[in-house]
């Protein structure tokens, strides 16, 4: 209930009406709150009054506004380390998700450039290309695309790229996966990541580069995954090495 009359801003006691409600489980992750002019007939308040208090939630990530579509109550976002190589399939079952993978395409083609020198192959060598959307609980997350060496996994098929890659490689061809070479940077969605990620073409997305390595030093896979950026965060463990300036 809104008291007018208080010495608490009204604009703060419609933040906390809106909290009550998140807090109690009234409205859960990924509900969509009342619109502004919703909650302006409710309280008999200024839209500009509403607009405050839940831009000040936006700004606390307890709410997450999407672009024609209304105010949503914040998805708790997952935790992505980025010490040790874990597998999209361990990272969702580590953090309580149902993992599901759907192989938008499944091509045998000859090395790229780029993927040559990143899984050590001559050029034009044949390789397989991938193309696959990760989702958790359902809602698409990761759009992916993977290049594996034919010459290391000829009798690959579809039905692996359907699965954890990392379990076909290490338990199904027996090649332990041993160290990684992993670039992250921002980036705005381009319009397939976008369509698979159900996200704004320029939407902010998280790029990250990966090749995968055996104890032997052979590059077996080599991946480009764009991540949406509002459902992740990244976690990492820093060691202070002393005796520098």
């Amino acid at each position: 209930m809104i008291q007018k009359n208080s010495p608490v801003p009204i604009y703060f006691q419609v933040e906390e009406s809106i909290r009550e409600k998140i807090e109690s489980g009234e409205w859960e992750s990924g509900e969509a709150i009342p619109s502004e002019r919703q909650f302006c007939e409710q309280f008999s308040i200024s839209r500009m009054t509403v607009r405050q208090a839940i831009t000040n939630l936006v700004n606390e990530g307890i709410l997450e506004r999407r672009r024609g579509r209304g105010t949503y109550v914040s998805v708790p976002k997952l935790n992505l380390e980025l010490t040790g190589i874990t597998s999209f399939t361990e990272q969702m079952a580590q953090q309580g998700k149902r993992p599901e993978t759907k192989v938008i395409s499944f091509e045998r083609n000859s090395a790229s450039k780029q993927a040559a020198k990143e899984l050590g192959l001559d050029s034009e060598e044949p390789i397989y290309k991938v193309k696959r959307i990760r989702y958790a609980d359902g809602e698409a997350i990761a759009y992916e695309i993977l290049y594996m060496p034919v010459k290391i996994f000829p009798d690959m098929v579809l039905k692996h790229a359907e699965g954890s890659i990392y379990d076909y490689i290490e338990a199904q061809c027996g090649l332990p996966i041993q160290y990684g070479k992993q670039e992250l940077e921002a980036a705005e969605a381009g319009k397939k990541a976008a369509e698979a990620l159900q996200l704004e073409e320029g939407a902010a997305v998280l790029k990250i580069q990966r090749t995968s390595f055996t104890s032997e030093h052979q590059a077996v896979e080599y991946t480009k995954t764009i991540y949406r950026a509002d459902r992740y965060k990244y976690v990492m463990e820093l060691e202070r090495k002393h005796g520098g300036a």
